[in-house]
């Protein structure tokens, strides 16, 4: 690239690189919580991770099904890109531009959403009753403007 000093009306060359890392795909995570204990939770306040078990290891009819979604990159990393309310966007900690969450389709539609005392995965989307639906499907927009999609298994109560 070159730039013009006005000052002087010299003309210099200016060259650089950079390393970056980009969104890959749409990863999600199911859970389980006791229904009580998830229903007596302040969903705005952060939920402990240590009341969430796995979705398949002894997973009763009384627990509630949460997933944790984020979006992976190329080098590894893990994130949830998506601003924590409905607001149309917003911006992280560090000034991040966030998306809105809207942009994030789940099937069937939550019912709620929280955040766990984890770092990544932290926020989480209450799932309603499943009945005889098995799977939950997913797909957001990645930075580079594809589109991502996955689905998780759902097993059924032991």
């Amino acid at each position: 690239m070159a730039c013009s000093l006005p000052a002087t009306g010299e003309i210099r060359s200016v060259s650089g690189t950079t390393t970056g890392d980009h969104e890959v795909a749409l990863e999600v995570t199911c859970r389980s919580i006791d229904s009580a204990t998830l229903a007596s939770r302040d969903l705005q306040a952060v939920v402990p991770a240590s009341l969430f078990g796995p979705c398949a290891a002894k997973r009763r009819a009384t627990d509630a099904l949460v997933v944790f979604p984020v979006i992976r990159a190329a080098h590894g990393a893990v994130r949830f890109p998506f601003c924590s309310s409905d607001a149309a966007s917003c911006t992280s900690g560090d000034g991040t531009r966030l998306r809105a969450r809207s942009a994030l389709s789940i099937t069937p539609a939550p019912t709620g959403w929280g955040r766990t005392d984890e770092i990544e995965p932290a926020e989480f989307a209450v799932l309603p009753p499943l009945g005889a639906t098995t799977t939950v499907s997913l797909s957001a927009p990645l930075a580079g403007g594809a589109t991502a999609t996955t689905s998780i298994e759902i097993p059924p109560v032991p």
